[in-house]
């Protein structure tokens, strides 16, 4: 357009660019003035109240990507509730116990070469506090920068005192319920940090084993009763943990399974000689003969299940010292999948062994120390790191080994350490999930609350995988060989190992650690507190408890200890966390709610998935693909993660990588510009430009008609009314699909409503009807735009809601503070506010800020439009129209469609379609098609589209082509608007 003829092009301060990575932390710097999250509980107090319960991250580094997406969800989902006006409760919290914050302190202190035994428990316990508080501070600024409210300035951290009370009043009302006991059995444990393992700290990865064929030789005293003709006769075993074979007690074999004696009849072999016996599962002949080196044997006979109950064998390490004798028992738990249809049997290293042992009365020894060195009784392997012992070699030297192959498996690993694990009969404390009455057990409870439809599952599949899991677990070991944790504060008999029960002691404890935590326990302190306690007769026990216990009882010290007759916090409205916690804290949080409270501590449970980068790769800083959150957000801003985290289905694995981020932001500048356009357009508005709805043209009426129609599919994605009912059988908190239907409504504005209306907002007298017409449409589109980004885009619509404030309210310095309302001082802004406030559009609140809004909700009448019935037509004739056009443009026959006229044939049933707007056609297409000339011919036998390339002279002004212009000489229209302008 000719500089020499003004235009009315839009204005604003709103930039193109949004350098978020400067303005953002000037946002938040507000929001924590002006404390947010209080605002917002104090304006929706009285609504239903929405708990999200926060499980809590480690305080023990800095945060990653997979924190930042756990935090953005839970963010957006309180922002979404607040928007639709709920009440919400948003306590953040940490994790400060356990290992990953000790493994830590005990780091640094290596690094100045000084060893663990020479720091004194407080003084670890005191560093160990320091550590975590640091890193609390620093992940709270780091949430707090990525736009995630809540109650920051009193969180919860299970380091506090008095959560730390709460945890010994529910760990004493555990005991008192006979959930808890100490027993002697085979736990997972980390000879690298020294300590039991819960499941939920184990991992698996694939690992290569040695895998070994061992010779069990039978006893002579039994080869001279059932084996006579045989020189030797040995039974075969086969082991993935060669370290275990010191640990052997004993072998086992299936009852129900067909078991041989062959003798080998090939004398070539190094590992057997000919006419030696061999006994095999009948089974797995065919599978072992290549794998032993059996090329020839004969089948002497089949053995008889009484048969195998009374042989006996000897170790195969007995030359070496190993002079006891390994029996053969029975044990359902022996496959025929892999192996010899025979079990080695060590009943320290393995929880089927275990059992087996303690029914058959064998000996449970400990070979393996808790650094993962043999025990002084072990011979040959004494103050050997059983990873490193080379029993192989052992077997090589006693002639017991048969073959030793390598071997791909699933192993457990420490999460922490990366280490691999083992299990070590100890003495734990356990929670107990099974009962004489299985249908009275927390097992069976648990169960029940997961399929009983007591809780709200997202995804569904969800409540089967945690069933699976609860059904198949051992008893819950919780307790720790640490230092830095909450301790089990019991009191053990000297003599009889009987643990004290005593409700008295129990409260005395529980208030001692309400005034000072837990740190007295680990003195003298508790046997000063109760004289009638000797320590000649007691002894308290010294093991911390397991972190999953301490954080799976937020529940009670978090929303429990809270909750008044006036505001019920228990039970949660939701957990919301990662997919790995339906081993950890939805399971934990499960068990002990149904404990204590005899239901599961929430309403609902929300899963999303892992974290991977663009080859499908698990995300991690330790791989080299990982991306941090907070220097994410200084380069380019918080909003593209938040925007990352909504683009994707949380409830799937989602990927991370530059493509992804390519699409990201491309979307946020789809909606900054949307935002930036109507902005522009809205600018000097008056409440004189602002009509009826009746009053507004076609086109205008059809965006609001799309606008309440994009309502209702965003109502229906998020689905907040049905979150917590069991029975709803569709998708709730979609925020990919609310995400995807609020863009279509910008893409729609932008091709259908934007481009169309220019020529209105730029070309058209200040006051004429139609830009009227186009400005209401425009304050109700950037309402509904701007406070549906809200939580998504959290800061992004705050600028643009600020903007508009200053820009068309005429706020100025007082925008920022609870006086913003004595800027509205110009008669015309405040018709404006008045026409903003009647309408629904605004509400007024303690601070100018899109957060403290209300949802606009498009009224009826946006719905019952009646051109809703052409709307259809109107727009696949518009396609027809537009395909046409194109094959002109690459012809180069025009440049702009405003070079060209079109001719529209239509017939006796598009006429009928038309009916309502049917005299208004002629100007809905010379709008929507961007053409300068339609002409409609009705009542013909079929559709047609004609265009021609008009023979015009151009408006310099305004572009378009008149027949009654000559050239260069401007259009009566745009002659009429700059005299009135002039």
């Amino acid at each position: 357009m000719s500089a020499s003829y003004p235009v009315l092009l839009p204005k604003t301060q709103f930039p193109m660019k949004g350098d978020l990575g400067v303005r953002e932390p000037i946002t938040v710097a507000w929001w924590k003035t002006i404390n947010l999250y209080a605002l917002l509980r104090e304006l929706r107090n009285g609504k239903p109240l929405k708990v999200l319960a926060d499980g809590p991250p480690y305080a023990n580094g800095p945060i990653h990507l997979g924190h930042a997406l756990n935090k953005i969800l839970k963010d957006m989902v309180n922002r979404f509730n607040v928007l639709h006006g709920f009440d919400i409760d948003f306590v953040p919290g940490w994790d400060c116990h356990g290992l990953p914050i000790e493994a830590q302190i005990e780091k640094q202190y290596l690094k100045k070469g000084i060893k663990k035994r020479e720091i004194s428990g407080e003084e670890l316990r005191t560093q160990c506090r320091e550590f975590a508080e640091h890193w609390i501070q620093d992940q709270s600024s780091a949430f707090q920068r990525l736009g995630v409210m809540g109650q920051f300035d009193t969180p919860y951290c299970t380091m506090e005192k008095t959560f730390e009370a709460s945890v010994i009043q529910a760990l004493f009302e555990l005991f008192e319920k006979d959930y808890i006991y100490q027993g002697t059995r085979p736990v997972l444990w980390s000879c690298a940090e020294q300590t039991a393992l819960a499941e939920a700290e184990v991992e698996y990865q694939n690992i290569t084993s040695l895998a070994l064929y061992v010779k069990f030789p039978v006893h002579p005293r039994i080869l001279s009763t059932y084996f006579q003709g045989f020189s030797a006769v040995s039974v075969i075993i086969w082991t993935t943990t060669p370290w275990s074979i010191p640990g052997n007690r004993g072998i086992c074999y299936h009852p129900e399974l067909s078991y041989v004696c062959i003798r080998v009849e090939d004398g070539n072999s190094l590992a057997w000689e000919k006419g030696e016996g061999v006994l095999v599962a009948q089974d797995r002949l065919s599978a072992i003969q290549q794998e032993l080196g059996v090329t020839q044997y004969s089948i002497i006979s089949t053995i008889p299940e009484a048969m195998l109950r009374n042989i006996v064998c000897l170790h195969p390490l007995y030359a070496l010292g190993y002079t006891f004798d390994v029996p053969l028992l029975p044990g359902t738990h022996v496959t025929c999948d892999i192996g010899t249809g025979f079990v080695h049997t060590a009943p320290s290293h393995g929880p089927e062994d275990f059992v087996v042992g303690l029914k058959y009365k064998l000996e449970i020894p400990e070979t393996i120390l808790p650094d993962g060195k043999f025990a002084s009784h072990v011979p040959r392997f004494f103050g050997v790191d059983m990873w490193k012992a080379n029993i192989k070699e052992a077997l090589e030297e006693t002639g017991m080994l048969v073959s030793a192959q390598s071997y791909l498996h699933s192993y457990p690993h420490s999460w922490r350490s990366k280490t691999p694990l083992c299990y070590r009969t100890t003495p734990q404390w356990f929670i107990r999930l099974d009962t004489e009455d299985p249908e009275c057990s927390l097992r069976a409870h648990a169960l029940s609350a997961i399929e009983a439809g007591m809780v709200s599952w997202h995804p569904r599949s969800s409540a089967h995988r945690l069933s699976n899991m609860l059904r198949h677990r051992p008893d819950w070991c919780i307790s720790r060989q640490r230092a830095w944790g909450i301790p089990l504060m019991f009191f053990l008999h000297k003599e009889t190992g009987v643990c004290l029960k005593d409700s008295l002691i129990f409260q005395a404890l529980c208030e001692r650690v309400q005034r000072e935590g837990v740190d007295f326990w680990f003195t003298d302190a508790p046997f000063q507190m109760f004289p009638e306690l000797s320590p000649q007769m007691w002894t308290k026990v010294e093991d911390i408890m397991d972190v999953w216990l301490e954080s799976g009882l937020t529940h009670r010290a978090v929303l429990k200890s809270r909750s008044e007759n006036a505001q019920q916090l228990w039970p949660a409205w939701t957990y919301f966390e990662g997919s790995d916690q339906h081993r950890g804290w939805f399971q934990s949080s499960l068990l002990t709610g149904v404990a204590l409270e005899g239901r599961p501590p929430f309403q609902s449970v929300l899963t999303h998935g892992f974290l991977l980068d663009a080859k499908g790769e698990k995300q991690s800083k330790s791989q080299g693909n990982g991306i941090d959150p907070v220097e994410f957000s200084k380069e380019h801003g918080a909003d593209l993660l938040r925007l990352w985290v909504a683009h994707e289905d949380y409830e799937k694995d989602i990927r991370v990588g530059e493509e992804v981020f390519a699409r990201v932001k491309d979307m946020y500048k789809k909606c900054r510009n949307t935002l930036r356009f109507m902005l522009g357009a809205l600018h000097d508005l008056s409440a004189e430009e602002l009509l009826p709805v009746h009053e507004l043209d076609f086109l205008s009426r059809r965006v609001l008609h799309t606008m309440h129609q994009v309502h209702e599919l965003l109502l229906h994605s998020l689905s907040l009314d049905q979150v917590t009912n069991p029975t709803f059988q569709g998708r709730c908190l979609n925020i990919q699909s609310f995400l995807r239907h609020l863009v279509h409504f910008c893409t729609d504005l932008s091709v259908l409503y934007f481009d169309i209306k220019k020529d209105t907002l730029y070309c058209d007298a200040p006051q004429a009807l139609a830009r009227k017409q186009v400005r209401t449409t425009l304050v109700y589109c950037f309402m509904f735009i701007c406070k549906h980004l809200a939580p998504i885009l959290s800061f992004t619509a705050e600028e643009a809601f600020t903007i508009f404030g200053k820009e068309i309210l005429r706020l100025e310095t007082l925008i920022h503070t609870p006086q913003w309302k004595r800027d509205i001082v110009s008669p015309h802004a405040n018709k404006v506010w008045q026409w903003l406030h009647q309408n629904a559009l605004v509400q007024e609140r303690a601070y100018w800020s899109v957060h403290l809004q209300d949802v606009f909700t498009p009224p009826s009448c946006f719905g019952a439009w009646e051109g809703a019935s052409c709307n259809a037509h109107v727009l696949t004739i518009r396609r027809e129209v537009t395909e046409a056009l194109e094959v002109l443009r690459k012809n180069k026959q025009i440049k702009s469609s405003l070079e060209a006229g079109v001719c529209i044939g239509l017939t006796v049933e598009d006429g009928r379609i038309a009916e309502p707007y049917a005299h208004l056609y002629e100007n809905i297409f010379l709008e929507l098609c961007l053409v300068s000339n339609v002409k409609i011919l009705w009542d013909q036998e079929y559709f047609s589209v004609k265009v021609e390339v008009l023979a015009w002279n151009k408006c310099p002004r305004c572009w378009k082509l008149y027949q009654d212009i000559q050239k260069d000489a401007l259009c009566a229209r745009c002659e009429t608007v700059l005299a009135s302008l002039n």
